[in-house]
């Protein structure tokens, strides 16, 4: 995870928080006065209430060398319209001001908030592999919202809704 977020192993075990079981490794850390490890700005930081949406849609806006990867994936996969409304503009779209100009009014700031994200700089390889776990945890989510919507409907008894 800390190679995937771009940071030290120290720092996203900082950034983490501490559970009842560190107390005795703190205080060993104290007797030795070896320093604490202090936490970073996570990458995810800047991003919004739903950030697995916003860092994958900036990562695609960012790499449109990725395309390729996502053809296949269902835009119901976003939780947010605006999320899902991006994502399929994109797909059509073969430059980020046609799909500025194919975006209704209102969400021309939602896209202008994902092109303007800091990703950290990655080659292909490593822009495949997070764009693939992204899309993966993506989808996963997606799966698990419809089987507690199949589940909710049994306890019900009304069949599911399409």
């Amino acid at each position: 995870l800390a190679e995937v977020l771009g940071v030290t192993v120290a720092a996203l075990k900082a950034s983490v928080g501490r559970t009842r079981s560190d107390r005795p490794v703190r205080n060993l850390r104290r007797a030795t006065r070896e320093p604490e490890p202090q936490a970073t700005v996570s990458p995810l930081s800047g991003f919004g209430e739903d950030s697995l949406e916003e860092y994958t849609l900036a990562l695609l806006l960012s790499r449109p060398d990725l395309k390729e990867q996502v053809e296949a994936f269902a835009p119901e996969i976003f939780r947010k319209s605006e999320a899902r409304e991006v994502f399929t503009l994109w797909l059509r779209c073969s430059t980020i001001e046609q799909l500025e100009n194919s975006l209704d009014e209102s969400l021309r700031d939602h896209l202008s908030h994902l092109t303007q994200k800091q990703l950290a700089p990655a080659d292909r390889r490593s822009g495949e592999a997070d764009l693939a776990q992204c899309l993966q945890r993506l989808e996963e989510r997606h799966l698990q919202g419809l089987q507690q919507g199949l589940l909710a409907s049994e306890d019900s008894g009304v069949p599911p809704s399409r």
